[in-house]
């Protein structure tokens, strides 16, 4: 995924996918960049030591799997939240 001010861009196998405009603009931040930390949870913080980190300025081509695009979907969305059936069949969303 490609963010810049105006678009979001999804790439496959280094080709364009999927291209929308960005909803909000990209703005700057005087936020220290972290690593291992949770965004509200202590519990979802990494614990353990880091010995290198490597930022890349897009994927690199050994990292991007070959998906088809039902694959990328429910990546996706499986990603974005955990959904429960529950016993008594209500729909549960985390």
């Amino acid at each position: 995924m490609v963010r810049t001010p105006s678009k979001l861009q999804l790439f496959l196998d280094g080709k364009l996918g999927a291209e929308v405009a960005s909803p909000s603009a990209v703005r700057s931040s005087e936020l220290a960049f972290r690593v291992g930390l949770g965004i509200t949870l202590i519990k979802r913080c990494f614990r353990g030591d880091i010995d290198e980190l490597r930022v890349y300025r897009g994927v690199p081509r050994r990292y991007r799997p070959r998906a088809t695009a039902g694959q990328i979907e429910l990546a996706a969305w499986s990603s974005y939240s955990r959904l429960l059936l529950t016993a008594n069949e209500f729909l549960y969303v985390d």
